[in-house]
């Protein structure tokens, strides 16, 4: 078996456990609003980042915080 064999069949793997009606919720509430407030730190922030990015891909405003502890004392606007 090749590297990119053992990579397709695990992207393969986890594609199988995503819960479509799930991610259609997920995608109606993101179409919903009209700004999105996205907070991580450490990994979580920058998973945080990467979500923001997408939502920037397709033209949903978002409001991303880089250091939430710095941050949170100050009112956010967007």
């Amino acid at each position: 078996m090749t590297v990119i064999d053992q990579v397709l069949g695990e992207i393969n793997e986890v594609m199988g456990k995503v819960d479509e009606a799930q991610l259609s919720q997920a995608e109606a509430l993101i179409q919903k609003d009209k700004r999105i407030f996205v907070l991580g730190a450490g990994r979580s922030g920058l998973m945080a980042k990467g979500f923001a990015m997408r939502l920037m891909h397709i033209a949903i405003r978002y409001l991303r915080l880089a250091k939430p502890s710095r941050h949170l004392s100050k009112r956010a606007t967007f």
